[in-house]
């Protein structure tokens, strides 16, 4: 099922428009994603996890891991989930492809470790997938103090398929579409899948383009040598931007054809309005003068009688 959005006249405040949208739904399910794992540290394997990071016993995460199943469980939807100790090393994971490696030096992680969800990374994965870091830090609940501490961290790698394959059914106009880029320009949403991971910048849609994406909230491109209309939108849950991208030809079609109507319109008021005058002169000045015609014509017969309506 594809999703077609016609662009109307008014098309940059229309691909302004789109582009909010895809940009809340974003929004919305990576805010959704780090309130989940953020109350997923309740969770009686989590606990357990942080007991035995707390314990110096690391490697017996792994088995609380594989024993007890969780939502996280399902690589559908998530690529795996993690235990991190507090110096960045993941002792355990779900599916095998984490372990032993090490994100200390990460931002996310830091901004984790002082307390908040972080969205991190997204890194590339053996089955040629994207994944996304989002962290959480692990506060273990000490049953002997009552206290808190920070035990270490869980995090995620969410699968962005779900993202790529909504994002890949939008067709702006007939052959538009939307592109989600990081900052850098690396390429994570494409409706050519081979193109992912990529630099948009390569891309010939952007060829002719110079920028720097920055914190702005619409960056428009449209150059003279340019095809195409593009709009970006930054994401406010991830370093991420939203990318819209029409071709010039339907945007300025659409455009032309509006403004056709408008002018077929016009003329035909215009005509209209000279047939309505021509209909009231003829009525209040043609049709009286007639009558004046006619009367001088009689009285030069000699009707000096003959009524003249004044």
């Amino acid at each position: 099922l594809h999703i077609t959005l016609c662009i109307l006249p008014d098309h940059q405040q229309n691909l302004v428009n789109i582009n909010r949208s895809v940009k809340d739904y974003i929004d919305t399910l990576l805010h959704q994603e780090q309130r989940f794992l953020n109350n997923f540290v309740n969770e009686y394997l989590v606990q357990k996890a942080g007991e035995m990071l707390n314990a110096n016993l690391p490697e017996l995460c792994q088995f609380y891991v594989d024993q007890y199943e969780s939502i996280y469980h399902d690589q559908k939807t998530y690529k795996a989930f993690f235990i991190v100790t507090a110096e960045g090393e993941i002792v355990a994971d779900t599916s095998d492809i984490l372990k032993g490696s090490n994100i200390g030096n990460k931002p996310f992680f830091k901004e984790a470790m002082g307390g908040s969800v972080a969205v991190g990374d997204v890194v590339s994965l053996p089955d040629n997938t994207l994944g996304l870091y989002i962290v959480s830090p692990l506060r273990y609940k000490n049953r002997l103090s009552s206290s808190k501490s920070f035990s270490g961290a869980i995090g995620i790698l969410l699968n962005l398929e779900s993202i790529q394959q909504k994002l890949q059914r939008i067709v702006l106009g007939q052959t538009g579409y939307i592109i989600l880029a990081d900052r850098d320009g690396k390429l994570l949403s494409h409706p050519n899948s081979e193109l992912i991971n990529s630099n948009f910048s390569q891309l010939p849609a952007f060829n002719q383009a110079s920028f720097i994406l920055g914190n702005e909230e619409f960056i428009h491109i449209d150059h003279e040598k340019s095809k195409q209309l593009i709009l970006f939108m930054p994401i406010v849950a991830a370093p991420w931007n939203i990318i819209a991208v029409v071709p010039k030809t339907e945007y300025l079609g659409a455009i032309n054809k509006m403004r056709n109507i408008i002018g077929l319109v016009a003329l035909l008021f215009t005509l209209l309005t000279l047939y309505v005058t021509r209909r009231i002169f003829d009525y209040l000045i043609h049709n009286r003068l007639n009558f004046l015609t006619d009367a001088t014509k009689e009285i030069s017969r000699g009707e000096l009688n003959h009524p003249i309506d004044t």
